[in-house]
């Protein structure tokens, strides 16, 4: 286990006790399954040891980050959830006020550039230049650049540059109560595989977003708006197409309805 997060946390600030939360846990599975193409099993694995871990230094009252309790052990699946288009819209132009409002749209500019939130929550005016955003990942020290999306530019201009910043724990507890206010209420099914036994729990779409949400959200919807794979791999830092293709939310029937017009299934 330690080998492989001294490698995860190359390049990035160094985690600490209260830092290894439930985006960093979900960040730390993504990289070994989605990155290095490690066994999702054994990526479960790494995942059991560091929350058994938390859990012992926690009783030896080392530290009160109690986030380690929501660490779930991967088995055949990472089944996570990505808003659709316009559930994102309906997010971005919700009347909310307060906390609610600048951790809203922290989410959004995640939703249209792909950032983790470690870079999303440290960008500033300068990061922004002639209808671009620029920034260089903590995590892999490589430079993004990418087209500002009038919602991102609406936002920048309200701010007079990006909202304030947050903690990780706690952009994710005011997220979950913005997303409930904005009345994302879409029925999701999560299943778990332990020990060869499948659970299907049941929740409404804002109980389970979280910021690492909205990079999964950027990346699905622009597979679904057609741009090529390839193209998002340059952006999402996946190492193969085959690997991004597992870490997109695009299920076997919407992929059929987006076939369905094409020339090989309406020619006679």
């Amino acid at each position: 286990m330690k080998s492989i997060l001294e490698e995860f946390c190359k390049d990035k600030k160094e985690p600490s006790f209260e830092t290894v939360d439930i985006n960093f846990y979900m960040d730390l599975m993504d990289y070994m399954i989605y990155e290095k193409g490690s066994a999702i099993n054994y990526a479960g694995t790494v995942g059991s040891k560091l929350k058994a871990f938390m859990n012992a230094t926690y009783l030896k009252k080392l530290h009160t980050n109690i986030d380690f309790n929501q660490f779930k052990k991967m088995s055949e699946d990472v089944d996570t959830v990505a808003l659709e288009e316009d559930e994102v819209r309906q997010f971005a132009t919700a009347p909310l006020t307060g906390h609610w409002d600048w951790v809203r749209d922290i989410f959004i500019v995640q939703c249209f550039t792909g950032l983790r939130f470690s870079d999303a929550v440290i960008l500033q005016s300068e990061n922004t230049n002639k209808g671009f955003l620029s920034t260089r990942s903590l995590k892999t020290g490589k430079t993004m650049m990418m087209s500002i999306n009038p919602y991102v530019s609406d936002i920048l201009e309200k701010y007079n540059g990006f909202p304030p910043q947050i903690s990780n724990q706690k952009l994710n507890k005011y997220l979950k109560e913005a997303a409930h206010l904005a009345k994302l209420k879409r029925p999701v099914t999560i299943s778990t595989k332990r020990k060869g036994q499948t659970t299907k729990t049941n929740y409404e779409l804002w109980e389970v977003i979280s910021s690492h949400t909205g990079r999964r959200t950027c990346f699905t919807n622009m597979a679904r708006a057609g741009i090529p794979l390839r193209e998002i791999k340059n952006f999402s830092g996946h190492s193969s197409i085959a690997l991004l293709e597992k870490y997109l939310k695009i299920g076997n029937e919407e992929t059929a309805k987006g076939l369905q017009d094409h020339p090989f299934f309406t020619n006679r």
